[in-house]
């Protein structure tokens, strides 16, 4: 297992073999349910082995690049395509959740941008986050 501090290095490699720079416009995030379903599914051994998986969102002033894990090839998708997309906080939880679509299918990931279940571990991804809400997404947020 990685340490948070490789895992960004290893997060940060793979976006300059893109030809970007990593300047906080990137988070981890896990893709799971609707936010009904998420709030009281989050947690179970169900959900985190059989639903929940980890990615990489890469936000540019063009594009949303999706890296899923363990897959080698990004799905990237220009801004004009990315249609409804909202960030915000859940209620009665510490997770935000992003949100939009892409032609037909609806996508959902979370994020503990408030590392409450961080155990003091220095979350990149967390400070990333609230970056790119100052940013609104580098307007993928209106």
């Amino acid at each position: 297992m990685q340490s948070k501090y490789e895992e960004k290095q290893a997060y940060e490699n793979f976006i300059r073999e893109l030809g970007i720079v990593p300047n906080h416009n990137f988070i981890e995030v896990s893709k799971g349910l609707n936010p009904i379903f998420f709030t009281y599914a989050k947690g179970s051994v169900f959900y985190e082995f059989f639903i929940s998986r980890r990615y990489l969102l890469l936000f540019t002033p063009s594009e949303l690049i999706l890296k899923k894990e363990d897959q080698p090839t990004p799905l990237i998708v220009t801004h004009e395509a990315v249609l409804d997309f909202k960030a915000r906080e859940l209620p009665l939880t510490s997770y935000h959740c992003i949100s939009f679509r892409v032609l037909k299918k609806k996508y959902y990931f979370y994020i503990d941008a408030d590392d409450v279940f961080s155990l003091g571990d220095f979350s990149y991804s967390s400070y990333n986050y609230y970056s790119l809400l100052e940013k609104n997404f580098y307007g993928l947020q209106k």
